[in-house]
């Protein structure tokens, strides 16, 4: 009579019991291993105060009070015709491509989130630009992966390159409705007025509220990390680096690049499995983007399932791009000759940006 009871109530509540069961043996685990536990919590701690807040604070802070004051409808009148134009999605969405361009994981997720709240877009047009407005942070990629681990700002651009491209394709892989939201006047003449104490006021503690939830999630994903690491998958990074790497790196991005990082593999290899790595994001990204997007009921299973398609997008991507500019041999793995040709590059395309950003504005501050 019990075994038929425990069949019915495991047949019913599948997802409740495998959960029970797993953070049980977790919980078992930490209390056998206490000093691991704790050492790998400050070590999760540590990343998050010293590599992930100085960047994202100020950055969510700043981004609020664009959006308290039309930030919006400005962005959108200035980048949201070539942007959205390109991708198809509303002009109002540009300024949550921009902000993911540049500030990364899960930033795109939470702002993709507040348009839809504020009925700026419908909910089919969210889903799509949660899928392409969710990239990894260019200070990572370009600093960490780029500077740090491969001692070349070169490669880190290239591995940028290929984040970007990979976006740009899953806006044409991933189709638009028919019925798709639009707006034919997102232009407000007169936009409201908000008392910039209380814009401050409310952006800091939406940060700081942002911040905590992120450095939560790292933290308890160093834990788990650390519980895996110890009892299976350090054997198997010792057998297999590929193998081991992109395990961890689906768990944990940062902790998969830097066992990618310290391997021997060869360097096309490295920079396609940080390509996947970065734009797959891996399940704590994933998990700091479902904390801001839950409660509006996005299916996570068709974003997971499209992130690791990007992923391997963005690695067939980097072996283009790695195959053609080697070919060419522009690339170069001494940061020195890189210099030169990284500062012309980004001055000739701010000499072709500038100008079309400069008549943008002229013309918005005609409209008014």
């Amino acid at each position: 009579m019990s075994l038929l009871f425990l069949t019915n109530l495991f047949k019913k509540n599948k997802l409740n019991i495998f959960i029970t069961i797993m953070c049980s043996v977790l919980i078992i685990s930490l209390i056998l291993n206490p000093k691991e536990c704790i050492n790998s919590s400050l070590s999760g701690a540590k990343l998050f105060m010293y590599k992930v807040f100085p960047t994202m604070f100020p950055f969510v802070v700043l981004t609020n009070i664009i959006v308290d004051y039309g930030g919006v409808y400005i962005y959108a009148k200035i980048f949201g015709g070539i942007l959205c134009g390109i991708m198809r999605l509303p002009k109002n969405c540009s300024i949550v491509i921009i902000i993911s361009a540049l500030c990364g994981y899960p930033l795109g997720g939470k702002y993709c989130a507040d348009l839809y709240e504020d009925k700026q877009i419908d909910f089919s047009t969210a889903e799509r630009l949660l899928n392409i407005a969710s990239n990894c942070s260019p200070l990572f990629i370009v600093g960490t992966i780029g500077s740090s681990m491969l001692n070349s700002p070169t490669y880190g651009y290239l591995l940028l390159a290929s984040n970007y491209i990979s976006c740009i394709i899953m806006s044409f892989l991933i189709q638009p409705t028919k019925n798709q939201f639009t707006h034919k006047n997102i232009f407000p003449v007169n936009m409201k007025k908000i008392n910039l104490g209380e814009s401050i006021k409310k952006s800091v503690e939406n940060s700081i509220s942002s911040c905590s939830l992120v450095g939560g999630f790292i933290i308890m994903f160093s834990v788990i990390l650390s519980r895996l690491d110890s009892a299976f998958f350090s054997q198997l990074i010792k057998q297999n680096k590929i193998i081991g790497s992109t395990i961890i790196g689906v768990i944990e991005m940062t902790n998969g690049c830097n066992i990618v990082h310290l391997s021997t593999i060869d360097i096309l290899l490295k920079l396609m499995l940080f390509s996947f790595f970065t734009s797959f994001g891996g399940l704590c990204v994933m998990s700091q983007v479902y904390a801001f997007t839950y409660k509006d009921k996005f299916k996570m299973i068709p974003y997971l399932f499209r992130k690791a398609i990007q992923g391997l997008v963005c690695a067939a991507t980097t072996f283009i791009l790695y195959t053609f500019y080697s070919h060419f041999t522009i690339l170069t793995i001494s940061s020195k000759s890189y210099t030169p040709l990284n500062i012309n590059f980004v001055f000739i395309i701010f000499l072709f940006v500038c100008p079309f950003v400069i008549y943008k504005i002229i013309k918005l501050i005609e409209s008014f």
